[in-house]
């Protein structure tokens, strides 16, 4: 059976007891990879389209490499105020690697997936090579974007009251900016926190991801 409801069962209580956050490209490979179940919220005051959106993600291994993993997201988007709804679908490929400038960090380097042909035999650097960077991620010490779980953290990212005032993920889009953090708050949910400034453009966008979690085992790893 699987479980999709936010009560931890003991087996995730016993992990979280035991977790750290992710320090390393392999440890955050680890952590995504696998189901979760997706819910965003997107508040704009320019610009966009303000709504929720609900469905499920995946983060899988790219066909060809175990340092490439292939998110996808699929589920309904309600718009307000008119509750409007529709199916989206949004692809994405994270690269797990030490970053390309030299400089000793680390860096998953996350691209767009544009849907361009995938063979299995080919070499992820070529898969990647048509694709566009959407934004990397650097575990470099104190520039990390990383944030250890504290108590009401998660209420703080909905409620927008946590400023921006660290380094974290940056994406320039026209004349606006994107700026984003990845907040792992315990074992089995992590949050992703956009926001977009500009003149186009003005808004946030919080993701909450809770991982889909298989209760066919008990704390002890017991079928």
């Amino acid at each position: 059976p699987i479980r999709r409801n936010s009560r931890a069962p003991a087996a995730s209580r016993h992990r979280c007891c035991m977790w750290t956050t992710p320090a390393t490209p392999a440890a955050l490979l680890s952590y995504l990879l696998g189901p979760w179940t997706l819910t965003k919220t997107l508040t704009y005051t320019r610009g966009g389209l303000s709504g929720t959106f609900r469905g499920d993600a995946t983060f899988v291994p790219l066909a060809g490499s175990p340092r490439v993993l292939a998110y996808e997201e699929k589920g309904k988007v309600t718009l307000e105020p008119d509750m409007e709804s529709f199916d989206a679908r949004h692809a994405l490929l994270y690269r797990f690697g030490e970053a390309e400038d030299g400089d000793g960090g680390w860096r998953v380097a996350v691209f767009f997936d544009d849907g361009v042909k995938r063979e299995p035999a080919a070499l992820a650097a070529s898969m990647l090579a048509g694709e566009r960077l959407f934004h990397s991620i650097d575990i470099d010490g104190a520039s990390t974007p990383f944030q250890p779980p504290t108590i009401g953290m998660e209420a703080e990212v909905v409620r927008g009251e946590m400023p921006f005032n660290q380094p974290g993920m940056f994406h320039p889009c026209g004349p606006d900016v994107y700026r984003g953090r990845l907040l792992c708050t315990d074992p089995d949910l992590f949050v992703l926190d956009w926001k977009v400034e500009g003149p186009r453009k003005l808004g946030r966008i919080v993701s909450r991801f809770s991982r889909v979690l298989d209760i066919s085992t008990d704390s002890q790893g017991r079928a």
